[in-house]
């Protein structure tokens, strides 16, 4: 109640009521402004490639850059070329996409044309996808490496095992020599953590592995599941779930879909060069591998 000199008496203001037929015109209103700004907003142009595309699935592909785009509340324009493209052709795709992207993101084998990319757009800050490649190359000041921690990841494919193999089962590790030190430590600890009580045993192939209560593979397959069936398997893998056989109980996933939505929320590294962001992969357990069947 307002209270001043209006013929004696006092001013009432009406309670406010918020009617049906208001929000039914508020809500388009507010829906179309959001629009409005998603569209403005500069794009990220997410170059990647047709055969990786395939083996991960172009449903699944669609999916999580759909995820990562409303989760940035950013348009992500895909470039797609083929495998046999020349590097020329995919740095003229990506520079096409867009006038002035937010970013650009190359996966490793587009390394060259990453840098081409960024000499030419310096004002661009461009990403770098090297997965679990260890390797440092030389890149200009505005390229930024995206590398998969692979510390999270054994640490996280350490409880799985040990749930998996239990507290007597044997576990296996098929990694072609490519693990060291720190990341079999995280490993090991994680699996006695998850109750398993027997050392995990190390081959650099799956044809010297032997029937086990778990396996975890970081490299090629191989023969391994079907000299192997029934054994869990805790595969590291861009592979489409729909493609594995169902001894495949955990995919550790570290493709660049499955990091788009990471690196888009990640904050820029300032040091000098080389600049670094470290992101984790997606695990899909038994349950989420099913959901892409």
């Amino acid at each position: 109640m307002i209270r001043g000199v209006f013929k004696g008496k006092a001013l009432r203001l009406p309670p406010f009521r918020f009617r049906k037929r208001q929000l039914f015109l508020v809500l388009p209103l507010g829906l179309l402004a959001a629009a409005g700004v998603f569209f403005v907003r500069r794009p990220v142009v997410f170059v990647t490639g047709e055969a990786y595309t395939s083996l991960y699935g172009s449903g699944r592909a669609f999916y999580m850059t759909a995820k990562a785009s409303l989760g940035a509340f950013r348009r992500i324009i895909t470039v797609n070329p083929p495998e046999e493209a020349d590097a020329s052709l995919v740095l003229l795709a990506a520079e096409g996409a867009a006038e002035a992207p937010f970013c650009v993101i190359f996966p490793y084998r587009c390394r060259q044309t990453a840098s081409s990319y960024s000499e030419r757009r310096p004002e661009t800050p461009v990403f770098l996808l090297m997965g679990r490649s260890r390797e440092t190359p030389a890149l200009p000041a505005g390229v930024f490496l995206v590398r998969t921690d692979i510390i999270d990841e054994m640490t996280r494919a350490g409880a799985e095992a040990g749930a998996l193999a239990g507290k007597e089962g044997a576990v296996i590790v098929i990694d072609n020599n490519w693990l060291r030190d720190p990341e079999r430590a995280v490993f090991l600890a994680a699996l006695k953590a998850a109750g398993a009580e027997k050392e995990p045993q190390y081959f650099r192939s799956p044809d010297g592995a032997h029937s086990c209560a778990c396996a975890v593979i970081t490299g090629p397959i191989g023969n391994f599941l079907d000299q192997n069936q029934g054994v869990p398997v805790i595969l590291f893998s861009w592979l489409n779930p729909g493609f594995v056989s169902d001894e495949v109980k955990v995919i550790v996933d570290d493709s660049p879909w499955a990091q788009l939505s990471g690196l888009l929320k990640a904050p820029l590294p300032s040091e000098a060069p080389p600049q670094e962001l470290t992101l984790r992969s997606t695990v899909l357990r038994r349950g989420g591998i099913a959901d892409f069947r």
